[in-house]
């Protein structure tokens, strides 16, 4: 499974979710290929702050190179997965190509949906939300189990309920919030994926 972090830049949130993302998935035994990219993303190096959050839980950001999103990364062949550090990052992500909405997630969002479905999947047929084993669990079930009741409407504008906060120029200690925030979130993705795929 392909699956895509979108921030600003990618010098820092961004970078730190795919990490958090792409260990947690390895963890589990999901086999899954993490990639982060920036809706402005240009020549400068990854934050040295979000270098230091993330040395301090045992990550390497210092040879992360800052990539732009662009409508082949977001593709359906290039991520079955995208998830967005804000709904603005979501907003330019969708308007690159046909149907990408519908793969495309902030990640408070996200994480909000998975811890909702969680107790609710089914893999004994018994109850909840039924994994079909005739054709396998899929990552596009999962995603149109998260996806039902979504108004994309109510994805317009800023609100701190979806949109992780932008710790760069802040200082270290926002930096290392940013991450807490950021392996809590990609925890229970994978953990709900994991739990979906079995």
């Amino acid at each position: 499974m392909r699956f895509l972090t979108v921030c600003t830049a990618n010098v820092c949130r961004s970078p730190m979710a795919a990490e958090f993302l792409q260990h947690h998935c390895n963890s589990l035994g999901i086999d899954a290929d993490v990639r982060s990219a920036g809706t402005h993303a240009g020549i400068a190096a990854s934050d040295p702050d979000a270098v230091a959050a993330m040395a301090q839980r045992g990550f390497d950001l210092s040879a992360h190179v800052p990539r732009p999103l662009t409508p082949a990364l977001l593709a359906a062949d290039g991520a079955d997965l995208i998830v967005t550090m804000t709904r603005a990052h979501l907003r330019a992500a969708a308007v690159m190509g046909s149907g990408i909405i519908r793969r495309t997630f902030t990640a408070k969002e996200l994480s909000r949906r998975v811890v909702g479905i969680t107790n609710d999947i089914d893999i004994d047929g018994d109850a909840g939300v039924d994994v079909d084993r005739e054709s396998g669990p899929t990552i596009s079930g999962w995603l149109a189990v998260l996806s039902q009741g979504r108004a994309l409407k109510n994805l317009m504008g800023e609100d701190p309920n979806d949109d992780v906060d932008d710790p760069f120029g802040v200082s270290l200690a926002a930096h290392q919030r940013t991450a807490d925030e950021l392996d809590l979130t990609m925890g229970n993705i994978a953990q709900s994926l994991a739990l979906w795929m079995r």
